[in-house]
């Protein structure tokens, strides 16, 4: 299935028979869960300098694990960063992170767990820990994307979103930056493309998901505060931001009636008028920008 083509460089993007054999199997049964997922991030063990920190010898294959996602099947089966992954389903990794298919050739490690298999199938991976070779095993599974911390794609339904007083807020999520063109992860703002692809810290803060000023649309109590955009929410009120649910929550506990919203970066704390901002939501509503509601938390 040819998915887009490109003439000035000639160069096409095409879905193979076997995924799509393997996508119409798997809907057939009537429960399908998706395509599985490993959830590692790895590097390439080329470098030679690189190889002898790793303690490898000189025709010894494989990728190092850099990154495991958290409750995906990596962790579940055993892989930790530090490992280099040598076999999977007998099948030997190369330094680059390939390995030879009978039918097609060269290709990428995670055909052998998208490609071939199902959720729910039996996983066995060779790993070099602390210069030991181990195997570990287990089921593979696919994390639902609404249980990522930066959802890697939604389906189905917008993002979730809140306006309060003109300002916009959202959870950060992939097609979020990638909103920003083909060259997201140079145009997107840097702070967050590095924690879409890092989320560990933010993961063990609690974090559900990451909660970002993304905008303001000109109201009464945004004068001044129209060019913020791309900054990360950790409090409002004084209450932690975990998700959108929190920051909904927020805007109800204001004190004095000043709301104090608070971020990662600067400019650190932002003031704004309860009762001025709830007098722009309502002209929002009813205004030339028609919104049909101020808030979507699902």
């Amino acid at each position: 299935l040819l998915l887009s083509y490109d003439s000035n460089n000639q160069t096409a993007l095409v879905l193979p028979g076997p995924i799509i054999n393997h996508f119409l199997k798997d809907v057939a049964e009537g429960s399908y869960q998706g395509f599985p997922s490993l959830g590692i991030e790895y590097q390439a063990t080329l470098d030679p300098q690189f190889r002898e920190y790793l303690g490898m010898t000189r025709n010894q294959e494989g990728v190092y694990v850099s990154a495991v996602t958290k409750g995906g099947s990596a962790e579940s089966v055993g892989i930790k960063v530090g490992d280099i992954i040598l076999e999977v389903n007998g099948h030997a990794v190369d330094a680059r992170g390939d390995y030879k298919d009978a039918q097609f050739g060269r290709l990428n490690v995670s055909h052998l767990v998208r490609g071939q298999a199902y959720v729910g199938d039996e996983v066995k991976v060779k790993v070099l820990r602390d210069g030991k070779v181990e195997t570990v095993s287990g089921k593979l599974t696919c994390k639902p994307a609404k249980d990522y911390l930066v959802p890697p794609y939604l389906f189905d339904r917008g993002p979730n979103f809140l306006v309060h007083g003109g300002l916009i807020f959202l959870e950060l999520s992939m097609p979020f930056l990638q909103s920003f063109g083909n060259d997201w992860e140079s145009n997107a703002p840097l702070r967050l493309s590095f924690v879409a692809k890092h989320t560990d810290d933010y993961e063990k803060q609690g974090r559900r998901k990451v909660v970002i000023l993304s905008g303001a649309l000109p109201t009464r109590s945004t004068q001044g505060y129209e060019r913020l955009g791309g900054l990360i929410v950790t409090q409002v009120n004084g209450r932690p931001i975990n998700d959108l649910a929190d920051l909904d929550k927020a805007f109800k506990e204001v004190e004095g009636g000043i709301n104090r919203i608070e971020f990662e970066d600067a400019p650190k704390i932002l003031y704004l008028d309860a009762i001025t901002a709830e007098r722009d939501n309502m002209m929002l509503l009813d205004g030339g920008y028609r919104l049909g509601s101020l808030k979507r938390i699902e």
